[in-house]
């Protein structure tokens, strides 16, 4: 059979941004799936909104915090590709703790192949 009721998900937070289009704004979808999951009673509704309202509390917090984590994530990887290609361009000698012509070339493809265009389409 068909089960009725809703998984939260993103588009949870979403709901409350669809709006009626004539008579009364004030109702969004979410009032809508509020009502529908409390059965129509309306003292139900009001505590489910009231617990929605707990759950979710810190919910834009996290979120802005998985966004810096990402963010740090992708300035890590752009700086280890940027390493990288330094280490490609040293001119050190191999006697004095640098690499050698082959060692470096292959640096520097491995940058061009693999790093390069990643840190540009994580940056995007």
């Amino acid at each position: 059979g068909v089960e009725s009721g809703f998984e939260p998900s993103s588009a949870l937070g979403k709901l409350r941004q669809f709006r009626a289009l004539r008579v009364d704004r004030d109702i969004s979808l979410l009032h809508v799936v509020l009502l529908s999951a409390a059965e129509g009673d309306l003292a139900q509704a009001g505590k489910l909104g009231r617990d929605l309202d707990r759950d979710l509390a810190g919910l834009a917090d996290v979120a802005k915090e998985d966004l810096k984590q990402l963010h740090s994530a992708i300035c890590g990887f752009r700086a280890e590709a940027d390493w990288l290609a330094a280490e490609a361009l040293q001119a050190t000698a191999p006697e004095d703790g640098g690499y050698t012509q082959e060692a470096r070339t292959r640096l520097r493809d491995m940058f061009r192949s693999e790093l390069a265009w990643r840190a540009e389409a994580l940056e995007e």
